[in-house]
């Protein structure tokens, strides 16, 4: 687990701040590669490719996702003030930006829903890491 946590924060963020997008994104694939096999194979990732995951189920992962891209732009923010290269702090304030145009189609539209979700104890924690690692990181 600390593995794909270290994978989805510093991903981005190396990235940007070390303009050597190609060569670290295919170190960090090639280094995820278990991880990656075992999200695959994870139940709603099969019944969504297969087409047999509930509507509630679909809604209910959705809403947490929509929940964490807003705290994930958040920790971008964030972090994207403490770089002190111009032009990788703006890519990172873009790519906040963008997460926050996604988490919008959640809120809005067709994927509204009637009252606001709560976030479970998993994305919760999760989020709350991201956010004191990119605070105090």
């Amino acid at each position: 687990m600390k593995k794909l946590i270290a994978f989805v924060i510093l991903v981005p963020i190396a990235t940007y701040s070390q303009g050597r997008s190609e060569n670290f994104s295919d170190l960090a694939w090639k280094r995820i590669e278990p991880i990656y096999q075992e999200i695959v194979k994870h139940p709603f990732n099969k019944e969504l490719l297969r087409g047999t995951l509930s509507q509630e189920r679909f809604a209910y992962y959705s809403a947490q996702d929509s929940l964490y891209l807003k705290d994930y732009s958040k920790a971008l923010a964030v972090l994207g003030t403490k770089l002190d290269d111009k032009d990788a702090a703006q890519k990172v304030f873009r790519f906040s930006a963008e997460c926050l145009n996604e988490e919008k189609k959640y809120t809005t539209g067709a994927m509204k829903s009637e009252k606001p979700p709560k976030m479970n104890p998993a994305t919760l924690s999760y989020t709350n890491f991201l956010l004191a690692t990119a605070a105090n990181g």
